[in-house]
C-alpha cells in the first residue's frame, strides 16, 4: 500500500499558496525540472501571455522532459486538458485560508522590498502589491472562487492522477519531511 507521500514523477502542484516552494523542494529531491505555470504565462510589464503560445510552451515544456516533471501552478481548464492526463500524481495544497494569506503577503511585500523579480521578467513593487491587481488583494478576495476552481479541476476533471490533497500546515511540513527537504530552503522568494 502506498504512503500518503509517494510523489510520482510527472507531478502536478496546486494550491491558492505554497506550490512553488513545494514543487522546488519536490522537483530537487527527485530530480526532475520544475515547470512554472506563471513564469510561461507573464510577460514584462505584467503582460499575459497569449493562451495559445502558453499551451505550446507548456506542452513543448513537458514532452522535452519524458523522464518526469514537476508543474507548478494553478490551471486553467485548458491547461488542465493538456497536462493532467500526462499527470501521475497531483499534490493539492488545500491550506487555511489565513494562515497563507499572511505568508503571501508577508512574500509580496519582502519581494517589493527587495526588488525580487519574478513571473519572468517583473517585479512586485509597493505600488503594485497595495493595488487592487495584487496577489495580496486577489488572494483576500478571491480565495472562495479560486477554490473552487482547484475542486472542480482536481475533483472533476477524468485524469486518473492520484491526489494527495495537504489540507493544513502540519501536513505540508510532513510531506517536506517524507522528501527530507527543508522548506526554508526552498521558500519562493
Amino acid at each position: 500500500m502506498a504512503t500518503a507521500y509517494e510523489f510520482g514523477e510527472r507531478v502536478c502542484v496546486v494550491g491558492m499558496g505554497g506550490k512553488t516552494s513545494f514543487s522546488r523542494a519536490l522537483g530537487a529531491v527527485k530530480g526532475l525540472p520544475v515547470i512554472h505555470i506563471d513564469e510561461i504565462g507573464w510577460l514584462p510589464d505584467w503582460t499575459v501571455r497569449d493562451k495559445g503560445e502558453q499551451l505550446e510552451m507548456m506542452s513543448d515544456a513537458i514532452s522535452s522532459h519524458r523522464d518526469g516533471w514537476v508543474v507548478d501552478g494553478n490551471l486553467s481548464q485548458v491547461e488542465a486538458e493538456l497536462i493532467l492526463p500526462q499527470a501521475d500524481t497531483v499534490v493539492w495544497l488545500h491550506l487555511p485560508h489565513f494562515a497563507t494569506w499572511w505568508n503571501i503577503t508577508w512574500r509580496s511585500v519582502s519581494r517589493a522590498w527587495f526588488r525580487k523579480r519574478v513571473c519572468g521578467d517583473n517585479f512586485e513593487t509597493f505600488p503594485h502589491i497595495l493595488g487592487r491587481e495584487s496577489m495580496i488583494w486577489w488572494s483576500l478576495l478571491n480565495w472562495r472562487a479560486g477554490h473552487r476552481k482547484i475542486c472542480r479541476i482536481v475533483q472533476g476533471f477524468n485524469h486518473g492522477a492520484r491526489v494527495i490533497e495537504l489540507r493544513s500546515y502540519r501536513e505540508l511540513n510532513a510531506a517536506y519531511d517524507a522528501l527530507g527537504a527543508d522548506p526554508a530552503a526552498y521558500r519562493a522568494p
